[in-house]
Order: C-alpha cells, then sequence, then structure tokens
C-alpha cells in the first residue's frame, strides 16, 4: 500500500540482537588506551605478560545490542584473539531477529492496527521509529512531530505530588512548559485525580498513578502517535475515555500507529491492521479480516509453550486445564466447573509467587481477571524450590460465545511475568446463562491455593 502522501515510510527495516552476550560499554579511558595500542603496537608487545603468566589486559566485550559486524568485531580483538576465538565467542550467544525485512507505509491521517503474539516485534518497531534502539539493516522515515506512549508513567517519581510529575513527565514526552500549564487542569480532569495532585505519588493507588500517567501522554501534540498497549490502563469507565481519546485524535486527522492485544478497541479505531509474526509481517489489509485471519492462526496451534523472561529463576514444570495438558479445545455448557493446575521450579528457593489468570472473549474483549494472592492468606515468608498453584471455579456463567485465557507467573507483582502462556486454550460456552445478558458476564467465585512442594 503505497501513498504519495504519506506521513511514516518504513523499507525492508530489520533489527537483530545477539543473544548470550553481556552488556559492555568502553570507559573514555578505555578507549583512549586501545586508539594508543593501535598507533604504537610495539608498546602493547613489551608490556605483554610472559606466556606463562595467565595475567593480562581483559578483553572488553561490545554491547550485546549493538550491531558491529562480524568483520568489525574480529578487527577490534585482532590483538589479543585469535580469528577462529572470536568466531566461536560470537557463536556461542547466537542470533535472534526481532524484526526481519518490514516494509509498509502510512498515509497521513490514518490510523493503523498492529497485532500479534508477545514476542513478534511490535513493541521493537516502535521504539526503532521513536529512535530508542537502532534498526540493523533497513530505513525509516517520518514527517512530522512524532509523540510516543509506548512506557505509560516512564519518568515519575513517587516522592514529587501529582503536579509535580505532570510537568517532569510532560517534558520528558517533549511538552513545552506552557504547553503543559494550558493543558494542566484538561489533564487532571482526564485522569480524575483532582482532589490528589498535591499528594506525593507514592501515595497514590497504582490505578491512580497509571491514569495520570496516561493522561500526560494522551494530551500531547504530536502529528504522528505511535501508541503501545496503553488503552488497558485503569478500570472500565477510564478505559471508554482512552477510547473517546482515541477516537478524537483519529477525527482531528493525526497519524496513529496503535500497538495492542485488545482486538475489539482494534476493530473499533482502526480500517486498517498490519499483523506480525516472528518479525515479519503475516498480514497487512482491512481490519476485519485481517483480524479475522489472525484468531484463526492462533486456534490451530496445538502446542504450547511458555515464554520465559530472560534471567528468571523460574521455569515451567507443568500446567494443565481440568486435568488436560494444553493445546486442546475445551466445551463448556456455561455452567461448568474450570480447573487450572500450574506447578512452576527454581534454583534457588524463593518466595511464593502468583499466579494470573486474565479471561478474554475470542475478539479480544477482556472478561474478568484474578489472582491467587487475592485470595489467600498473606505470604509467610517461607521458601521453596517447587511452587505448585490451583485456580478452581465452580461454574462459570459465560454467555455463549468463545473464550481463552492467559496464565502467568511472576514474583514482582508489578512487573514483568517470569512464565507467560499466551491463550491458553478455547472454550466453547454454548448454553446461555437466564440470569444476564447475552452479551454480559457475572465474575464468577475462584477457590485458589499455593502450596510449596
Amino acid at each position: 500500500m503505497m501513498s504519495s502522501d504519506w506521513a511514516l515510510r518504513v523499507e525492508q527495516l530489520s533489527k537483530r540482537y545477539r543473544i548470550g552476550e553481556r552488556n559492555y560499554h568502553r570507559s573514555l579511558r578505555e578507549q583512549l588506551l586501545q586508539g594508543l595500542r593501535r598507533l604504537w603496537p610495539w608498546q602493547a608487545k613489551r608490556r605483554a605478560p610472559p606466556s606463562g603468566d595467565s595475567t593480562g589486559p581483559l578483553l572488553p566485550q561490545h554491547d550485546g545490542n549493538s550491531e558491529c559486524s562480524a568483520e568489525s568485531e574480529a578487527e577490534f580483538s585482532a590483538e589479543v584473539e585469535p580469528q577462529h576465538a572470536v568466531r566461536a565467542r560470537l557463536g556461542r550467544g547466537g542470533e535472534f531477529w526481532a524484526l526481519r525485512d518490514v516494509s509498509f507505509d502510512i498515509p497521513r491521517g490514518e490510523m493503523v492496527g498492529f497485532i500479534g503474539r508477545n514476542g513478534a516485534g511490535k513493541s521493537t518497531l516502535l521504539k526503532i521509529l521513536t529512535r530508542i534502539t537502532e534498526p540493523t539493516a533497513g530505513r525509516a522515515e517520518i514527517r512530522g512531530r512524532v509523540g510516543s506512549l509506548l512506557e505509560v508513567g516512564t519518568g515519575f517519581h513517587p516522592e514529587l505530588t501529582g503536579r509535580e510529575n505532570v510537568f517532569l513527565n510532560g517534558a520528558i514526552l517533549g511538552m513545552r512548559r506552557e504547553e503543559i500549564r494550558a493543558k494542566f487542569d484538561e489533564i487532571v480532569d482526564f485522569a480524575g485525580v483532582a482532589h490528589f495532585i498535591d499528594t506525593p505519588v507514592k501515595r497514590y493507588s497504582s490505578g491512580m498513578a497509571v491514569r495520570l500517567a496516561f493522561a500526560v501522554a494522551a494530551h500531547l501534540d504530536a502529528e504522528i502517535l505511535l501508541v503501545d498497549e496503553v488503552l488497558a490502563v485503569g478500570d472500565a469507565e477510564f478505559e471508554r475515555k482512552c477510547l473517546r481519546k482515541m477516537n478524537t485524535v483519529a477525527r482531528d486527522g493525526r497519524t496513529v500507529l496503535l500497538v495492542s492485544h485488545n482486538l475489539t478497541a482494534v476493530q473499533r479505531l482502526c480500517r486498517r491492521v498490519i499483523w506480525l509474526d516472528q518479525g515479519q509481517i503475516t498480514a497487512d489489509g482491512p481490519c476485519l479480516p485481517v483480524v479475522r485471519r489472525y484468531i484463526e492462526a492462533c486456534k490451530q496451534r496445538e502446542h504450547l509453550s511458555p515464554l520465559i523472561k530472560p534471567g528468571s529463576p523460574y521455569r515451567a514444570i507443568d500446567c494443565r486445564v481440568n486435568g488436560a495438558p494444553l493445546g486442546r479445545t475445551v466445551a463448556l455448557l456455561g455452567n461448568e466447573p474450570l480447573h487450572v493446575a500450574v506447578v512452576c521450579e527454581s534454583a534457588e528457593p524463593t518466595r511464593r509467587p502468583r499466579l494470573d489468570l486474565a479471561f478474554y472473549r475470542s475478539d479480544g474483549l477482556k472478561v474478568f481477571a484474578c489472582a491467587t494472592d487475592r485470595t489467600l492468606d498473606a505470604d509467610d515468608g517461607r521458601r521453596s524450590r517447587r511452587w505448585e498453584f490451583d485456580l478452581c471455579f465452580e461454574r462459570l456463567d459465560l454467555a455463549p460465545a468463545e473464550y481463552y485465557f492467559d496464565l502467568g507467573v511472576r514474583s514482582d507483582f508489578h512487573g514483568e511475568y517470569d512464565i507467560l502462556w499466551n491463550r491458553v486454550c478455547e472454550l466453547t460456552a454454548a448454553t446461555a446463562v437466564p440470569a444476564i445478558a447475552a452479551d454480559a458476564v457475572l465474575l464468577p467465585p475462584v477457590r485458589a491455593s499455593a502450596r510449596a512442594a
């Protein structure tokens, strides 16, 4: 889809990461010494230790995210490391392509949705477009002022008041002080924290802080807006506010790139959708056909492997739904029980982590969520290498439709998941529940347990 009046154009964009290499940033002193060694190599030879001495200069390693070619890496290391050792070292970590030959263009005033599984490359693409990271190959051209809503709340300081954080966060996002003053009342009203605006943010609930952060970011005056999964913040009322705000942005003729797992929101806001999978574009076209293809592709997966956070101490041992392993469709009548069992282990004893479950309709609409720590007693500080979790729903009062749910285990209750299962299994509710409307659901009662084994 090429257009002459485009706001953003991407051509053959690729991003490669090297796996297993440590990040190392050379200091100015190290760079100067390296330059001197190249100018006077005989000095380095004179100062080299005897062959039997194991001490010597340590070889600085490049940043694992840097995109130096193998030739430049070898040239840098030739003075202290043979070529075959360089090749072996580079090969140990391997390579991971987060993006591979991605090309598209976005006309002015168009809102385009990006969908795909976690790890498909959506967030990497937006980070390249906002110049947070550099591409390995290809190019991206942007016409106009860019505003980004990538990580809501970046720059918020817990010791500062809400008022002070509005100015701080607005400055980080590129807003001028006069611009923030002019929009301050509108931002506070949008976030709904007027009574607490002069209270330190550390006193806020997590929802209040996130709402205020989104309100600041949503009032950026940018010609091109890059939005990454920020419509899921806050409660249902605030989500409706967010959707209305995004609709206003679209009507104002601004260009928007929206990354979201909420397929309902994507269908409401976007006429065009780009589906990314394993760093490549799988489909690019009208919203409804692409979303249908994506949902069908998700249904066809038979074997489900969890995503493990790099550096996480945990590994998944078992995950079962109603006693059956993952990867199959479970048919429910709408009022049958559901039992989810998860077992995870760690190399060292850890305190009790948390198991989260989020239930979705097949179009991506979030129905409800629950977590083990909300129903269990306070953590008693016990440590164990193995934890077993159970979530038991006596009945699911579901309207007739197709559903799925995600599972996640994490030790940091506000951080990333250590273990994440996406779209655990498909559930089909076939019998209507008389007590509720066709498009509603009652929050089902749940019994949770977590055992140190």
